[in-house]
């Protein structure tokens, strides 16, 4: 049996990605403090907008989505400008499977 990769055990949910996707977008378009941004749109606190992200990054096998030097910028890693595109394509698939309903 093979053991299961260390990316793939890390899980996420519907709105980790979201959240992410969000900050990546934002990030992409607007620049600065996109996590706060993000964060006062959903009512949440920027800790949890970046918990959110760490996972998601985590998930995508640990490459981060923003130039780093010590801590975050707000701009887009080359990793993070891939993300986008992506993650639209996947939350548009996670959303229309959600839209299925239960199955009795």
């Amino acid at each position: 049996m093979n053991p299961i990769p260390e990316w793939q055990a890390v899980r996420i949910s519907h709105l980790d990605l979201t959240l992410a996707w969000m900050v990546c977008r934002t990030a992409n378009s607007d620049g600065g403090g996109a996590i706060s941004q993000v964060a006062s749109e959903y009512g949440l606190s920027a800790s949890i907008v970046q918990k959110a992200l760490d996972r998601v990054e985590d998930a995508m096998g640990g490459r981060p989505f923003f130039v780093t030097g010590g801590k975050r910028t707000s701009r887009l890693s080359d990793d993070g400008r891939r993300f986008l595109p992506k993650a639209d394509a996947l939350i548009e698939a996670w959303n229309a499977t959600l839209s299925i309903g239960t199955v009795d």
